[in-house]
């Protein structure tokens, strides 16, 4: 993966790193190895806008996982529990073998 890969990945799942960025963006570039596009390309971002569609996107993804956990799962049977693996390979042993 390149520097310029690595560092965007970075600032995807990496709470830290993001707010370096934010405040220093410079620091935070230096600690990989960029060509001078690259530092262009990033430094064009509008970081405002990016965090607000970071936060609206964490905002959806953390409502569809409670959604997900608030399933009632004492009304559903095992094969509508399976998932593709566990119909694919006739069961496992994690999950009582179905």
């Amino acid at each position: 993966m390149s520097d310029f890969n690595r560092l965007i990945s970075n600032l995807v799942v990496q709470d830290e790193t993001r707010k370096r960025f934010l405040e220093d963006p410079d620091s935070v570039m230096a600690d990989y190895s960029l060509s001078s596009e690259e530092v262009s390309q990033l430094k064009a971002i509008d970081m405002k806008e990016l965090t607000t569609e970071m936060t609206e996107l964490e905002s959806r993804l953390s409502k569809s996982f409670v959604s997900f956990w608030n399933l009632d799962v004492d009304n559903i049977g095992p094969s509508e529990m399976a998932h593709s693996s566990h119909s694919a390979y006739g069961g496992c042993s994690g999950c009582g073998g179905w």
